[in-house]
């Protein structure tokens, strides 16, 4: 089946506040980490390590039982330091790809339209990122962001985030393989949609045009109907940048219905 060429690929860096702890502090590596937010009350960084205790994010530090407490390192957040580490990734991303856009502090999507070899090209971007800043990555490529955002959590899964994953800390996600990720972790559908549709049921992109995408979710019980999600993108793109390559990929309205 032909599979459409990616137009785009966002690079996010892996639990990147603890990532960033541990490239200063290597005993770190390997041992569950809690990053707590401002005034030391709350989760909001937790390695692997940290999640397979049971910790959850935004959970009060108090609130940690004193047996698991025992057996993490807590560390401050130093937002200064995320921020500088944020700005090396994103001079090397500038460096490889004609645009980049910085999504957020630990996401940045950038554009690989007409780029001979754009998995290729992700790869080297995270082995570099790897080896000059430190900080390990996942890739999801896909012809519109909904599907490059995918591919980045269908990445993270293949790869179990692994520092040394390689090739699979990049997927490249199309109409024909989103069905392997949850409902609730498809873009601008969320956990209370997710909830709705039931275990059982499958998300599909369908892609009509370059802009809007609609999201179907496709359920196994025939006589159910489909529920549609269509993006509608702004009117004009963030930071009022006119090139189309960068518009906010954000589902600022979504327009639902059964059918």
């Amino acid at each position: 089946m032909f599979e459409p060429a990616p137009r785009f690929a966002l690079i996010d860096g892996n639990t990147f506040y603890v990532s960033c702890e541990r490239m200063w502090d290597p005993s770190l590596r390997g041992v569950p980490t809690v990053v707590l937010g401002n005034g030391d009350g709350c989760c909001i960084a937790l390695s692997p390590e940290a999640k397979a205790l049971g910790l959850k994010i935004g959970t009060p530090i108090f609130q940690v039982p004193e047996d698991i407490r025992k057996q993490v390192q807590v560390r401050s957040a130093n937002f200064a330091l995320y921020g500088d580490m944020s700005a090396r990734i994103v001079t090397i991303l500038r460096e490889m790809f004609p645009r980049v856009e910085v999504y957020s502090i630990d996401e940045n999507f950038v554009d690989v339209e007409g780029i001979a070899d754009p998995f290729a090209l992700c790869l080297e971007a995270r082995e570099r990122i790897l080896q000059w800043v430190g900080i390990p990555c996942c890739v999801g490529l896909g012809v519109t962001r909904t599907l490059a955002k995918a591919g980045n959590k269908l990445a993270k899964n293949q790869s179990k985030r692994a520092i040394n994953a390689g090739r699979l800390a990049v997927f490249h996600a199309t109409p024909d393989n989103i069905h392997k990720l949850p409902v609730e972790d498809v873009w601008g559908v969320g956990r209370q949609f997710g909830v709705c549709a039931g275990e059982q049921c499958h998300p599909i992109i369908r892609i009509e045009s370059d802009f809007p995408e609609t999201i179907v979710l496709k359920f196994p019980d025939e006589g159910r109907s489909q529920l549609c999600i269509t993006a509608q993108y702004p009117a004009t793109p963030r930071h009022h940048n006119k090139d189309p390559a960068v518009r906010h990929a954000a589902f600022v309205n979504c327009v639902c219905r059964w059918g």
